[in-house]
This record gives C-alpha cells, structure tokens and sequence, in this order.
C-alpha cells in the first residue's frame, strides 16, 4: 500500500489487473532495456546493425513444480534433494517460464516466449547450455541487468524475422571475439492477447484516474 494524497493505492493491485497473470503467472521481473533491433534480411541472413529500441522485457513465472517431474524429483525427492522449501520457492521452481517483449513506442508491438520443463530440454541440448530448466529465471535475469548495467559487455539483440517470429540474443564481448550465450525464441502474440494487453497499459498508465498515476 502507498497513500497518495488523500488516496491510498494498492501496488499489488497493478499485478492483478495484469492480463499476463491471468492464467496463473507472476511477474518476477519487469524493467526496460535498450536492445539492438535487427532485421532478418532473408532466411538466415540477419543484418550487421541495427537501431538502439526500449522495449519492455517482463519475466513470468508459473508456480511449482509438476509432481512427479522430473524437476520435482531432483528438487525435492531422493539423494541430493534441495529443501522442501526451495521447492515451493515459485521463482526458483517454475512449472513454466514466459517472457514477455513491449514496445511503449509501438503499443501493437508484442512478443512472446513460453518454455516449460520438457520444452527447456531441447533449448539445453541444442545451445548447449549446462544449466538446468531451475535456474533458468535467475540466468535470464542476470543477463537482463547485465544488458543494463554493462551494455557495452553485455549485448541484448532482438532479432525481427519473417512469419511473426523473433529471437532475443544475449552476446558477450570478449573485445577480441562475440560470443552468444543464450537465444530466446519468440513469437508475435495473437491479436486477443495483444488487444487484452493494451487496454491494460492505456488503463493503468494512461489515463489520469489510472493506478499509476495518482503515485505521480
């Protein structure tokens, strides 16, 4: 809660409207980034450059672990198990990851990424990632404010491809070499979602009488 004047606004409120935690998804992470927008010129052929864009990256989580998962049975059964209560930490035990893309500057603008367990494990072997589907959402955060923190480091690109997809790059500056540590794929969000997604932001952040802004 945070009183505003004569008005008290509850902050938890701005989640629960959120029509990305309808279905069950808490928001763990959401912060603006300036990324790379590159285009793909023809079908792997990505251009050189690309313009600095703010887009908005929200990171969602689906509570617990399924039972009898894999997952569930390295967190919390059997020799090397970690505690019950890490396994019922949502941000550290996800059932499901979804990541989010926004643009303020085009409201149409909307990509998403959703990974379960069994999805990760094809991201896992095909990237080769050493990693396991846990510490997914600590990775993507890490990577996130290091794009912020040290950009010249750490680079964000997002790629635009044909056929409503994307991809969300993460590249290490070595200073004598680039090297891609993670690719997020992505695609463009179906027009309920986006249109859903809209009215949310035009309500919470643009109107006067909006949640957002009486904490102005």
């Amino acid at each position: 809660m945070e009183e505003v004047g004569a008005a008290v606004v509850d902050l938890s409120a701005l989640e629960y409207l959120d029509p990305s935690t309808a279905d069950g998804h808490r928001v763990v992470y959401d912060r603006e980034l300036q990324l790379e927008m590159r285009l793909e010129q023809s079908e792997g052929v990505v251009a050189e450059s690309g313009p600095l864009e703010p887009l908005r990256v929200k990171l969602l989580v689906l509570a617990g672990c399924a039972r009898g998962s894999t997952l569930h049975q390295r967190a919390c059964q059997g020799p090397g198990a970690l505690s019950l209560a890490r396994c019922h930490m949502r941000e550290q035990c996800p059932a499901g990851v979804r990541i989010e893309c926004t643009s303020e500057n085009d409201l149409f603008f909307h990509y998403t990424h959703t990974v379960d367990e069994a999805g990760f494990l094809g991201i896992q072997e095909q990237q080769g990632l050493t990693i396991d589907f846990i510490d997914y959402v600590p990775v993507l955060i890490r990577m996130l404010n290091d794009c912020i923190s040290s950009p010249t480091t750490t680079l964000g690109l997002f790629v635009l491809q044909r056929g409503g997809q994307a991809h969300l790059d993460f590249i290490q500056n070595l200073e004598y070499k680039f090297v891609e540590l993670l690719s997020v794929s992505l695609i463009e969000s179906d027009e309920d979602i986006i249109r859903k997604s809209i009215t949310h932001r035009c309500e919470v952040f643009g109107s006067p009488q909006g949640p957002a802004h009486r904490l102005l």
